[in-house]
Formats: C-alpha cells, structure tokens, sequence
C-alpha cells in the first residue's frame, strides 16, 4: 500500500513538472538576432538571422507533428509563401508550398527554395532549421525585405502519412498570424552598452485611469525624478499593465516649456484637451513615443537622449491613447513608460523629430473608394536649414524611424531629398500594419545635410469607406507623419506641413466658407456659404469618381502649404508660416534585380557551421549534439520505452530527476 502511495504521490509530482519542461521551448541551435512568439500560448516560435543575400529560420513547434510558417499580404493563406516541415523516423523533411486565389489547400511548388540544415523532435517539440534567398526570383515565393510581413503558421498533432501533407492534414483551429519585420536590426542590440557604463530606471506611469469609454486620450504631469542634473537616457520601453495590453494604443511623452516653473497640476489625471488643466498646454514638444506592436527604443551607444539639468525642463506630460471597444466597466490602467538612464554622458545628445504632414482634420481628405490613395507632408529644406544655421550645425544623422499611419494605411514612406534628387528613402514599409508599429533601427544611418529636404508619403486604401476620412488621432481618422531619432541634437523638434485650406476649398469648388460652430475643427463644423449643409456633409455625397480622386490628390500634392517648424520654447528666425512643396526632378528609383542568373540556396558567408545540409529538402539529422533528430526512447519522452526494461521505482524517480535539470 506504501509503495503505491508513494508512487501515486510521485507520478502527480511528475506529471506536473513535466507539462512544464515539455512546455518550453528548445535551446535554438545558435546565436539568433532575431526571435519571436507567434502566438498566445507559446506554441510556436520563430528565429532567424539573416544577410544581405540570404536569410537563416529555426522555428520551434509544441507539437510532434508537422509545423508550417508562410509569409502572406494580409494574415490569410491567399497568395501566400508557405513552408512545411517535420521530423518522421528521425529524419527531417521539408516542403516548399504556395497559397492560391483562395483560402484552399496549398499546392506544392514546382521549383523548391528552401534547404533544410537541421531537425529534431524531443521532448513534445519539433524544430525545423532551413534557409533560403531573400529574393528567389520565383513567383510562387514572396520576397523578403524590410517591410511588415504577415506570418502565418499552423501545425498538426501527427506527422503527414506520405511524403507530403494533404488535405486530411487540415490544422483546424491550430493555426494564426502576426506581424513581423525580418529585416530589422538584431533584437539582441538592447544588449550593447558602452563597457562600465553604470544604469538606473524610473517609470513615468499613469495613476489608476479608469476607461469609461471606447476611446479616450488621457493625459497625466509628471515630474522627471532625478532631473538636478543632466543625464542620458539610452533605453524607452512601455510598462503595461497585465490584462490591458489590448487597451493600450500608444504613449507619447512631452516635455514641458521652461515658463512651466510651478506647476499646479503635478500627478494629476484628465482628458488631454480638458480646459481645466492649463498645465498641459506648456506641454507640447514630443521627446519619446511608442505604438501599439513595438518593442524597446534603443539609443546607439554613442549617443542619449538629454534630460535633467540646466536648460531642460524637469516636467513632462504623458499621453496615452485609450481603447475600450465594447465600452466595458471596471477596466482601470496603470501603465505607462519605463526610462534607462546613465549619469556617465556619451557622446552626442539625440533628439526627435516630429516630421511630415501636420494633423490636420480639416487639410486631410481621403475620399472613400479608392484602392489608392496618397498624401504628402514635408520638413521644408528652409526650415531644416534655419535650425541647423542657429545651432551651429552642418546635419543631423538619423538612426531609427517610427512611421505613423492610421487604419487605411497600406503603404508608408519618409523620403530624402536633395538638390532636387530623391535619395533611398530613410524609412519605408510597404506592408504597414496599424496594430504593428516599431520603430525601425536603420542598418546604416542617414546623413540629413542643411539644405536637405524630408517628405514622408502615405498611401492609403479606402475602399472601406462610404464616407470621407479626414485627419486626426482618433481610430477613424487618418495620420501621415513619423518620428525621427537622430543625432547630434538641434532645437528644432517640429517640422510639418499641411496644405494650404483655402487652395483645397477652391478644387472642391467650395467658394465660401464660413464656420458654424464657436471652435471649427473637421469640415463638418464649416458650411459653404451658397449651402444648406456643412462642407462635410457635401463631400460624403459626393461621386468620387477615380478622376475626382486623382485630381484631389495631385492638388494637395502640389498646393502651397502652411508650416510649422519650432522647438521646445523655440522658433528659428526668418521662417515663412507658408511654404512650397519640394521640386523633385530626379526620383528616387530602387536597384532593379536581374533574375535571370539566381543562385541557388547555399550556405552563404557568416552563416553558421551547422549549416551544411544536402541541398535536397528532405535531409537526414547532422550528428552533432546540437542538431540531432532525436528518437523518443532516447529522451524524457521514451518513459514508456525505460519501463519496459526498467523497475517502476528507477523510472519514476529517474523521470522525476527531470524537473530538478
């Protein structure tokens, strides 16, 4: 009776430590830059490295069946580049596959473009190490670059009965995707940090914010601790609260004006435009922000971002953009950002740009409709030139990039020009995913010399709409702006334009306008004049033809626009409130790829040693210990194997020994 009590008592114990050490990912079989969970529950994972030629993945599968990964336009199986893989009998397979015109079983690709380098199965987990090019010059395969890719993944419980899957291999509701940016720079850069330099944290958060509605923007004054004298900040990461992670939009933090001396409205909590707190509007120069999707911002080891001290207000506003779609009660938030900072000064101070067009509810119009739709806004070469002049600076270099669209936008860019050329963009996605925002850390910094121009385009799809969309920060609005960090750093911190108002009225042969409301702010607080209803109100009925459309847009294109270029208590003299839209004579146009010469996948300089596979893609497991396909009986999983050949009492505390490694 002992005996079976003890070994009841054991097998619980047992049973509870393993679903722990089966729940956890492998060791990945080397040093990747690059990692992330796809989805929830931590079944899936994904790693790669990559070069300028290649790209290296390792996914890690909570399954012994077969795992797949695809990189589609829109998170679904349409169009999509989708790779299976599994491990049957100690050997590792893999399958190049493509998704059609509709959501149906992926057919395999005549031409396969993956290499298998590595496969295991132990301990309830599948990993599949494979390679291929970024660009493979076949149809069925998407390229891979730096613009959000929508992986997509599944998996099966049991591994395919033929040397593929089929249709009975259906994943059911094991399957999801998430947005990801490839060709980023490694996420193990947060780990850089000058040799000895020393590091503290404070946290700016907000106080017990209860949602009362769907959305809602929240402002709270802040003192910066520790501000007597200067420091660096090298590192910005958002602090959110569990359980309202799909509450938060985004975190922008102002510095106060200097004239800000006595605050009355430290700690306290309102609605950012609330009249009652004349504090928060001294609070105006954006210093840090942060979207919904993104990581930690990093700073280069050579620079930080200056606080505390003389010269630099030691208050700040935080702003936080609230959702509650379904206006549920009793959802209350303490959240907010978490700052690393060194009192040991590097190099440069950095700063942040606010760059392109202006919010701007009554100049922003997106007429419903269209597949295609851009607006344009700029940092005028006037403007930078002023600024960089006053500060006794030549140019700026800029090191990360966070581009800023709303939900209609598809395609975003922050384009640099200069005497009249287009350079290579400074930051581009042209998959842009509205719940995915991060800021891009560029692989190679981009000089902004004075005379530079910046102009940063959105395109948009509003084939959704029924009415127009107008500017601003609320979810149905639209935004076309970006956030620039650079070095070394000058006053200016806004640069933005919108088209001129009256120029727009004209082409929409709106002849007068006059407000009806106290404080006009979108276009249906205007009326035209010969009109009974508001201007808004006109365009929603409008026939947007593709004519209309194309003509609104090269109007706000090329119309004067109204500028706004100024800093924290600052603004650079002999600067124009009007300005005209840069002359481009040379676009900017990417290197072309021959494809008719491509090299096949091949194991490419700096990739790892392990990678040394047959060129088939179907290769048995290496011998090294970091890489073997591993049987059952050779692993906490071949229990059932030992206890054929074992006492029950060796086994089980054999087995129980597993949760103590």
């Amino acid at each position: 009776m002992i005996f079976y009590q003890i070994s009841t008592l054991i097998i619980v114990v047992l049973l509870n430590c393993l679903h722990e050490v089966v729940s956890r990912s492998p060791t990945p079989t080397e040093s990747f830059g690059h990692s992330v969970i796809l989805d929830t529950a931590g079944k899936i994972v994904l790693h790669w490295n990559f070069n300028a030629s290649h790209i290296t993945f390792e996914v890690h599968g909570n399954t012994r069946g077969w795992v797949g990964i695809g990189f589609s336009e829109n998170g679904n199986m349409i169009g999509a580049d989708i790779i299976v893989g599994w491990v049957k009998n100690g050997i590792g397979h893999l399958k190049d596959h493509h998704g059609t015109v509709r959501n149906e079983f992926p057919p395999l690709d005549a031409k396969q473009n993956v290499q298998l380098l590595a496969s295991s199965e132990a301990e309830g987990w599948t990993v599949l190490k494979f390679q291929r090019l970024l660009d493979t010059c076949d149809k069925d395969d998407r390229i891979l670059t730096a613009d959000t890719t929508r992986v997509i993944f599944a998996y099966g419980n049991s591994d395919p009965q033929e040397n593929d899957i089929t249709r009975s291999n259906y994943h059911g509701s094991s399957r999801g995707s998430k947005s990801v940016v490839f060709m980023d720079t490694p996420s193990n850069a947060a780990k850089q940090r000058p040799q000895n330099e020393q590091h503290q944290t404070f946290d700016l958060l907000n106080d017990n914010v209860t949602l009362s509605s769907t959305e809602s923007y929240n402002c709270r004054l802040l003192k910066i601790p520790d501000s007597d004298s200067k420091f660096h900040v090298v590192k910005v990461e958002p602090v959110i609260q569990p359980g309202n992670e799909h509450n938060i939009r985004r975190f922008v933090l102002y510095l106060c004006s200097e004239f800000l001396d006595a605050p009355t409205a430290v700690n306290m909590s309102a609605q950012c435009a609330d009249p009652n707190t004349p504090d928060f509007f001294y609070c105006t120069t954006i210093i840090f922000a942060w979207a919904v999707g993104g990581g930690p911002i990093v700073f280069p080891m050579n620079t930080g971002f200056p606080l505390g001290g003389a010269g630099i207000s030691k208050y700040a506003l935080l702003e936080t953009h609230y959702v509650n779609p379904g206006a549920a009660q009793g959802i209350v938030d303490s959240s907010g950002l978490r700052f690393t900072y060194t009192r040991q000064l590097r190099q440069y101070d950095s700063g942040l740009l606010d760059v392109g067009m202006g919010i701007a509810p009554a100049e922003q119009i997106i007429p419903p409709g269209a597949v295609s739709y851009k607006s344009y806004g700029e940092c005028s070469a006037s403007c930078l030139k002023q600024s960089l002049k006053e500060d006794n600076k030549t140019s700026i270099n800029i090191f990360s990039v966070l581009l800023r669209g709303g939900k209609l936008a598809k395609r975003l860019s922050l384009n640099h020009i200069r005497n009249g050329s287009e350079l290579e963009p400074v930051a581009m996605d042209n998959g842009y995913d509205f719940n995915y925002q991060e800021t891009r850390f560029l692989h190679q910094e981009k000089v902004v010399k004075s005379g530079d121009s910046l102009q940063m385009v959105c395109d948009y799809n509003s084939m959704t709409r029924t009415n127009i969309t107008q500017g601003g920060e609320n979810a149905n609005q639209e935004v076309c702006f970006s956030y620039v960090y650079y070095y070394p750093q000058i006053r200016l911190a806004k640069c933005t334009t919108i088209p001129e108002f009256s120029t727009l009225m004209r082409s929409l042969n709106v002849t007068s306008v006059r407000a009806n409301v106290p404080n006009p702010t979108t276009l249906y607080d205007f009326v035209d004049s010969e009109a009974t209803q508001s201007i808004g109100e006109t365009l929603d009925q409008k026939n947007w033809t593709d004519v209309l459309r194309q003509q609104l847009e090269e109007i706000s294109k090329n119309a004067l626009r109204s500028q706004a270029c100024e800093g924290n208590d600052y603004f650079p003299e002999n600067i124009d409130g009007e300005v005209s839209p840069p002359v481009i004579t040379k676009s900017y146009k990417a290197p072309q790829k021959n494809c008719t010469q491509v090299p096949q996948p091949a194991v490419p300089a700096g990739l790892p040693p392990s990678a040394t596979a047959a060129k088939t893609t179907t290769a048995a497991a290496p011998e090294t210990p970091r890489t073997t396909t591993v049987s059952p009986s050779t692993t906490s999983g071949g229990v059932r194997t030992s206890i054929r050949r074992t006492t029950l009492w060796t086994t089980l505390l054999a087995a129980l020994s597993l949760c103590f490694i």
